[in-house]
């Protein structure tokens, strides 16, 4: 992996916890894409690091989308029960 693409990374990560907030199967259905991303890179100096703040910026996003529609459903609990309920 070049160095462009190391950059870019953590911003991908991040668009993908993004997304669930539109659709909720997409950071799921593309986890094994994100698992074959991290252990794909080869072994330097900063391959725990880069990968660390890759799947900070996975929780970040999800985080992003995730607190407010929490807030907005009455807590999380509710939130779950209404989306798990729509299946």
């Amino acid at each position: 992996m070049n160095n462009d693409n190391k950059n870019k990374m953590p911003l991908a990560f991040f668009l993908l916890g993004f997304s669930g907030g539109f659709r909720i199967e997409i950071p799921v259905f593309l986890l094994p894409a994100m698992i074959y991303a991290i252990l794909s890179k080869n072994c330097r100096s900063d391959f725990y690091k880069a990968n660390f703040i890759a799947i900070i910026m996975y929780v970040i996003g999800l985080l992003t989308w995730l607190i407010p529609q929490s807030i907005l459903c009455n807590g999380f609990v509710s939130w779950l029960n209404a989306t798990l309920n729509r299946f």
